[in-house]
């Protein structure tokens, strides 16, 4: 899963009943760092894992210019 935003930072709430009911899944974050901004510092971020399942619901916040990519195992 992919999620990119434009010159707005912004908090993105993420439904995962998209996933299997009733399996439990690792999600693998990997996503704009506190201090990225897409002028000034664009290229950092921070790789995170969470277990999830279908009921999870994340909050992945973007920086101006950023985005996350979440993989499910």
């Amino acid at each position: 899963m992919g999620a990119i935003t434009d010159e707005n930072s912004r908090d993105l709430p993420i439904n995962l009943d998209f996933l299997e009911p009733g399996k439990i899944y690792e999600a693998i974050l990997y996503k704009d760092a506190p201090t990225a901004d897409w002028q000034t510092n664009p290229e950092v971020y921070v790789m995170g894992k969470k277990t999830v399942t279908a009921t999870t619901s994340l909050t992945v916040h973007l920086a101006k210019g950023g985005g996350c990519v979440i993989q499910f195992v």
